[in-house]
């Protein structure tokens, strides 16, 4: 696209010394060292992973793994004991949720993270805090609105300053308040925190099953995993920073 904007720039001369041709062309240039770096793929034999990325390929026995270190959108390294080989896998690849269940099948005992100071395995999950800031960064913009906008005397406005201002303290107080920052398992039962400073408490018998889901938002492929209770109600987890696959194995253990 960028190709062809850059040629129409040039015929019709858009632009002064044709800077817009060579803006167009860098583009260009930019999207198609993406395109190729694009190129990934995993495959799984008896013995090994094998795992292409930017036209280089790494490789770990499937006994030569020692952990799972998690990384950004769910993606996570299959690391030796030293840290020398790790071989990356992408959430964006295609069939990822049976891609993880077919390596958890060769390597169940490495779904953990450790705790670097006591050497156990971790009991806490953190969610991002991105969708709380954004709450937050809304609300304060539309309190900061309804103060500064320009005013005329007429009661009209009035009403609309205040109601920008109630919306920007619910979006403040409530939204973010309800938002969940840590989950923590304590025996059989799973303790939410949220962000306003309560807790809820959930018991392994009100728990029905457990399904890992995939969507699609805005051309990124999301993890979320999501509790059917018993009572019929289903509660959502995604976006917590130890990754989607560790989370999962968590809630199965």
């Amino acid at each position: 696209m960028f190709a062809f904007l850059a040629y129409v720039a040039w015929v019709n001369q858009f632009g002064y010394e044709n800077r817009m041709v060579i803006a167009f062309l860098m583009f260009a240039v930019l999207c198609l060292v993406g395109f190729l770096f694009s190129f990934y793929s995993v495959t799984l034999t008896e013995k090994e992973i094998i795992a292409r990325r930017f036209f280089r390929e790494s490789k770990l026995l499937w006994s030569d793994i020692y952990e799972v270190i998690p990384d950004s959108l769910d993606s996570f390294s299959l690391s030796d004991r030293n840290g020398d080989v790790k071989v990356f896998i992408s959430s964006q690849v295609k069939d990822y949720v049976e891609l993880v269940g077919l390596i958890k099948q060769s390597r169940p005992d490495i779904w953990e993270v450790r705790n670097t100071l006591t050497v156990q395995d971790t009991q806490a999950f953190h969610k991002n805090p991105w969708s709380a800031i954004q709450y937050s960064l809304i609300g304060v913009g539309m309190i900061v609105t309804s103060l500064v906008a320009p005013s005329d005397g007429r009661g009209n406005e009035l009403i609309g300053r205040l109601f920008l201002f109630s919306m920007g303290l619910i979006g403040i107080i409530v939204l973010v308040a309800k938002e969940p920052r840590k989950l923590t398992f304590q025996g059989s039962y799973l303790i939410i925190s949220y962000y306003g400073g309560w807790k809820k408490s959930l018991h392994i018998n009100h728990i029905k099953e457990i399904f890992v889901r995939r969507d699609k938002v805005r051309g990124t492929s999301i993890s979320y995993l999501q509790l059917q209770l018993e009572n019929g109600k289903k509660i959502t987890f995604s976006s917590y920073k130890e990754g989607m696959p560790i989370l999962a194995s968590a809630f199965e253990k």
